[in-house]
């Protein structure tokens, strides 16, 4: 169902961002199906995020081997991020010996994410000049690079 309404909207819009809450309810797996590309977020301090990204890789090549053939995984983002933290180096350092995709962007932790979201604004509006919308805007340059302007993704 969701397939067929971003179908008819896709010719009006260059990007279609779904966000879906975390875990493989009906709603992630709708989505899935419907897209062309996928971006795992991971906050490294939880493991349980990063072994559900294992899980929710598993669900990708089921999809991709029937429901969507053309389901393309973009990469892992790190997000909320303390890169000054020693023993989130080190989580990331195991993660990307898993072998999982990440991405080269890095979101790093700020506080101006939760003031943007209670402002309703996005941090690049709300905060344009900090690290974090900096790195924001990093992100979306390197999934439209990964992507090449595809018209669905989540």
């Amino acid at each position: 169902m969701l397939k067929s309404h971003l179908i008819k909207l896709a010719p009006s819009y260059d990007w279609i961002l779904l966000d879906c809450p975390a875990g493989l309810d009906s709603l992630t797996i709708n989505a899935l199906v419907a897209s062309d590309g996928l971006v795992i977020p991971v906050a490294p301090p939880d493991v349980l995020a990063a072994d559900g990204t294992f899980h929710m890789l598993t669900t990708v090549d089921r999809i991709r081997a029937g429901a969507n053939p053309r389901l393309r995984m973009l990469g892992v983002l790190l997000a909320n991020t303390h890169l000054d933290r020693a023993s989130e180096r080190r989580q990331i350092a195991e993660l990307a010996r898993s072998g999982l995709p990440l991405l080269t962007t890095v979101i790093p932790s700020s506080a101006r994410v939760g003031a943007a979201l209670a402002a309703f604004c996005p941090i690049v509006v709300h905060a344009p000049k900090s690290t974090v919308a900096a790195a924001f805007r990093e992100l979306a340059a390197e999934i439209r690079a990964l992507a090449n302007l595809g018209s669905v993704y989540i």
